[in-house]
């Protein structure tokens, strides 16, 4: 039976990455916010819109962040978490979660790692995106550190579409 996965760095940069049957076939970063002047809530309606193009979703998967480093970053991430939840319990789809802390400890071993140390670690496992030895593209990268993290606390190894004959 086929399993397929969403998962989601939210915030005004939001990274993603799609696994199907344990394999990551697609990742990137959406910007949804246009403009400063724009109605506050657009971005959050352009989310949802978004989220439905990934039909066939079984679960989604995204970071609970506890601390934030400013007001507008947690408005950010309460807006896209409320729709988040709004859309998964309309559509019935499953939605999980790990604190940053843990997913960093999983991936990174250690749990305060920063973000060019991460997409290093996303380079180690085969991430082709980003440029090595800095922190470009690194939502996209901890898109992927945080779905390498749930699935290893189920025991399941995931890894990239090109390694898949190796």
């Amino acid at each position: 039976m086929s399993h397929t996965v969403l998962s989601l760095d939210l915030g005004n940069s939001l990274g993603w990455a799609l696994i199907e049957d344990n394999v990551i076939v697609a990742s990137g970063v959406a910007l949804l916010s246009k403009s400063s002047i724009e109605h506050p809530g657009k971005k959050f309606l352009r989310f949802q819109d978004w989220l439905l193009e990934f039909n066939g979703v079984d679960e989604i998967i995204f970071e609970d962040v506890r601390f934030f480093q400013g007001y507008y970053a947690r408005r950010t991430w309460d807006g896209y978490f409320t729709t988040l939840s709004m859309f998964t319990a309309s559509t019935g789809i499953r939605m999980s979660s790990i604190t940053t802390s843990k997913w960093k400890k999983i991936f990174c071993d250690k749990g305060n790692a920063d973000k060019k140390y991460i997409c290093a670690e996303c380079h180690k496992r085969g991430w082709k995106n980003g440029i090595p030895g800095t922190d470009n593209n690194n939502d996209e990268a901890d898109s992927i550190a945080i779905a390498y993290a749930i699935f290893k606390t189920r025991d399941i190894e995931i890894r990239f579409e090109e390694d898949v004959d190796k």
